[in-house]
């Protein structure tokens, strides 16, 4: 039986652009009517994971143990990173129109 399947590319906001995505939300969404809508409900902490490459990952070890180093003290790599990301949620949230 020939059944022929073509491939089909999954539409994403980067076919369509930015704007159009944004256009699409509905003008009523959950974090609209709820603050913490898209956070977890639990007060427990959640895990964020990702790939780098491996040399990112080697030079960010490196770059811990040398502030490790200068400031006497262990520098952890999730407390560096919440501290990262934190910043970049409060520059967007300035930005913000």
């Amino acid at each position: 039986m020939g059944t022929s399947r073509t491939a089909t590319k999954p539409s994403s906001y980067l076919d369509h652009g930015l704007d159009n995505m944004l256009a699409s939300w509905p003008d009523e969404s959950p974090a609209a009517t709820e603050r913490d809508a898209a956070m977890p409900k639990s007060a427990g902490d959640v895990q964020i994971s990702f790939r780098a490459s491996f040399d990112l990952k080697m030079r960010f070890e490196q770059a811990l143990l040398f502030r490790s180093a200068r400031e006497g003290r262990r520098i952890y790599a999730n407390h560096v990173l919440v501290e990262k990301i934190e910043e970049f949620i409060a520059e967007e949230e300035k930005l913000r129109p």
